[in-house]
């Protein structure tokens, strides 16, 4: 990406460093949002990371980031309403099987709004998947999501082989009013 400051007749090259500092102070507003989309597509992750944390993107921003191999990247978009808007099935089941729990436990953290605000992805489908983690920590996060996770995952995650999963499990039955033999 070249990029160049011209102040008047005085110009000089950008670097990704100067980029990243443009794309944090820029203010975040509609009227940046065609530099934002120019400033998304940068070699550097921390120029893309920046980018992702703004609100005034326009939807194809939004899924260029979505798309995105970073997980700074991806974390970041998680937790805007634009990135979680431009979020489908096929994106969903691809940030599950990256495998970061950085990312897994954002998406955990979002899961009632990526099914229920902005209709993604059915919920069943994302647990199934996010059930079967290799990582206690995802298991445990999903069980203490409260997020309307369907009983019979949770009721799966009460028996998990980490106690520390069944705990979470079982205190999320109780907090239901579950009557459940443990």
């Amino acid at each position: 990406m070249k990029a160049k400051l011209k102040v008047n007749n005085v110009s000089v090259n950008l670097g990704f460093k100067e980029l990243e500092l443009i794309a944090d102070v820029l203010p975040d507003c509609e009227e940046n949002a065609m530099i934002f989309h120019e400033l998304s597509k940068s070699l550097s992750s921390e120029v893309r990371t920046a980018v992702a944390c703004k609100t005034s993107l326009m939807a194809e921003t939004a899924e260029l980031l979505i798309q995105d191999s970073s997980i700074m990247v991806l974390c970041q978009i998680l937790k805007t309403d634009i990135g979680m808007a431009s979020l489908n099935k096929r994106e969903l089941t691809r940030f599950i099987e990256l495998g970061s729990v950085r990312l897994l436990k954002m998406m955990i953290m979002g899961l009632d709004d990526i099914v229920n605000e902005f209709d993604c992805c059915d919920m069943k489908y994302l647990v199934d998947l996010l059930v079967q983690h290799q990582d206690p920590l995802i298991r445990f996060e999903l069980a203490g999501a409260g997020c309307g996770i369907p009983l019979c995952y949770l009721k799966i995650l009460a028996d998990d082989p980490d106690k520390s999963v069944v705990l979470e499990a079982q205190q999320a039955l109780i907090d239901l009013d579950f009557d459940c033999d443990f």
